[in-house]
């Protein structure tokens, strides 16, 4: 009974959080109605910049680095699974698609995301909920809304998305370098490419990129949720990394997941 206790309170306390995004997600909405205004928008545009640069440009050194590995992985283990067949160019290319831009791409990206860009976006609004920073901005008239969930509402999804790409992109390339020069297969950058494009469907690539925007609005407005749960207590801000960090890798997944199960069964 203990147990069932527990799981409830956390089943319930996940169901809360959920319609609390629900409710940041329709406000930062009714928010961007602010950005009609030329000077705001100005200054919104600083802001996203700034928040895209951090999140998703900055990350580029260790998507490389997995992609790579991914990449490598990927291809040794489909050669040693299929060995050096007539058409195996077109298989590989087939479970590129089904393994790395269905399922395995979205997923580590999103990882990323959450391990590197989004613990520090929780931790600096934690930050200043705790050091009233928010109050302060409130009695000059800036709305924090604006000035700090915009930012991330609108550049998480476009960094997981531009993530995702360049994921696949590093993938493709390591795959082909790998199998040309370590297997000694004669395979052009140009066919090899366009032999796993071609079995990109347009559902595929559809639900790909609703997997990377959805899953980046909702990590980012789980940092946001937990950023302004920090109260004054000085374990807090640790806390609600921890609590944001988990809450995220299970959005993540379960997103990730749910959508492949409907376009995919």
């Amino acid at each position: 009974m203990e147990l069932l206790g527990k799981l409830g309170h956390v089943v319930t306390k996940h169901f809360t959080m959920f319609a609390d995004l629900l409710g940041l997600f329709t406000k930062s909405l009714r928010t961007s109605r602010v950005l009609l205004s030329k000077n705001r928008f100005s200054l919104f545009w600083q802001l996203f910049i700034r928040q895209l640069y951090n999140t998703g440009i900055k990350a580029i050194y260790v998507n490389t680095i997995i992609a790579i590995l991914v990449g490598i992985l990927m291809m040794s283990l489909a050669y040693s699974l299929l060995g050096d067949t007539e058409h195996f160019i077109n298989y590989y290319a087939k479970l590129f698609v089904i393994v790395i831009i269905r399922e395995i791409g979205p997923l580590i990206s999103g990882v990323i995301l959450v391990a590197r860009s989004a613990s520090a976006v929780t931790a600096e609004i934690g930050y200043l909920r705790q050091h009233q920073q928010l109050e302060v901005l409130q009695s000059l008239r800036i709305n924090p809304v604006f000035l700090l969930m915009l930012p991330v509402f609108y550049a998480f999804p476009l960094s997981l998305l531009l993530m995702f790409f360049y994921f696949d992109l590093v993938c493709m390339l390591s795959s082909w370098l790998f199998i040309s020069l370590l297997q000694n297969q004669v395979v052009s950058l140009d066919s090899f490419i366009r032999s796993i494009i071609e079995q990109i469907s347009f559902t595929e690539a559809l639900i790909s990129i609703s997997k990377a925007l959805l899953a980046g609005v909702f990590i980012g407005l789980a940092c946001i949720y937990y950023g302004m749960s920090v109260e004054k207590k000085f374990a807090s801000i640790s806390q609600s990394i921890s609590s944001s960090t988990t809450s995220q890798l299970i959005i993540l997944f379960t997103i990730n997941i749910v959508f492949s199960m409907v376009a995919y069964r």
